[in-house]
């Protein structure tokens, strides 16, 4: 091997070096840097916001139903769209997705990570999309939307649909002027935010979070929290299930007293009804009326009717 070409290939793979180095340092630092190898040498690119990219259109009514399995993304469906079509925009630097309308349904599916796009920090570099954005017409109805998510923040709103289900591992879930027949979500980390929805059943599963609803319409609701408080203001019209070990508990539904049955527990906590404290339990039933039932480890239960 003659000297020129053992020279060039001890710089060439000096320089591969060098970049996979920065590249995971890039990777450390949450993606804040994106690095770029080129004939022309290394240099690190500030990665911005990104330009917001439309990736697919479909007409509104071939779908019936949106289903995603997403990792380490944010997702945010709202209306936005002018005409008939539902699009999906990419927002950021980042691993591409696949999307599909399978037999009705709008499917969406992360590409799989490869050792190049994955940080061994434990972040993705900039193999990160920082947000997927669906966008739909007013009026929009579906019959049902399922996600889940292994971590990012999950935005829905202005959407009527028959029946929804959010699996989070890592992130908020936000809901604003949702209408929904079925609603269930499992949340491990993250917080519940409920903007004017109209729920006529609501399943929720929290590890760690709050829930915070206004501007509440529902009937059912059943729950497990494990550690958080939940304060919902809005009607109410029961029957209402929940278990919570610690946090505190605060209803303030519009109606009056007498519209439930009360059976309230606290182990360690104070049970208020419109101010009124009866100690660390509550006890009220009422012939043909809506049972609300709420059984706490730690922390006050308050329920006040106006």
């Amino acid at each position: 091997m003659n000297t020129t070409l053992k020279n060039t290939m001890i710089i060439a793979a000096a320089v591969a070096i060098i970049g996979l180095v920065i590249a995971i340092i890039g990777f450390a630092l949450g993606g804040m840097q994106v690095v770029n190898v080129s004939a022309d040498g290394i240099s690190l690119e500030k990665q911005g916001e990104g330009v917001i990219k439309i990736d697919e259109s479909f007409d509104k009514d071939t779908i019936n139903s949106i289903q995603g399995n997403f990792d380490l993304r944010d997702i945010e469906l709202k209306t936005g769209t002018v005409g008939s079509e539902i699009n999906v925009f990419s927002k950021g630097v980042g691993r591409s997705f696949n999307v599909e309308n399978v037999n009705g349904v709008l499917t969406f599916t992360d590409n799989k990570s490869t050792l190049f796009n994955f940080n061994l920090f434990g972040s993705y570099g900039n193999g990160q999309f920082k947000k997927l954005i669906i966008t739909y017409p007013v009026g929009t109805e579906l019959n049902d939307v399922s996600i889940k998510s292994s971590s990012g923040d999950i935005s829905i709103s202005d959407l009527k649909a028959d029946g929804m289900t959010i699996n989070s591992d890592l992130g908020d879930v936000k809901f604003d002027n949702v209408t929904i027949s079925k609603f269930s979500t499992d949340i491990s980390s993250g917080n519940l935010k409920l903007i004017n929805t109209n729920f006529k059943s609501m399943k929720f599963d929290l590890d760690l979070g709050d829930i915070n609803a206004s501007g509440y319409n529902g009937e059912e609701i059943t729950g497990r929290l494990s550690s958080g408080d939940i304060k919902l203001e809005g009607i109410l019209t029961g029957p209402v299930d929940i278990t919570s070990d610690l946090g505190d508990l605060t209803f303030n539904i519009s109606g009056n007293e007498n519209m439930f049955s009360y059976d309230i527990k606290t182990d360690l906590g104070d049970v208020q009804l419109n101010g009124q404290k009866s100690g660390s339990s509550l006890m009220k039933i009422y012939e043909n009326k809506p049972l609300f039932k709420v059984n706490s480890s730690f922390g006050d239960v308050r329920i006040n009717t106006k």
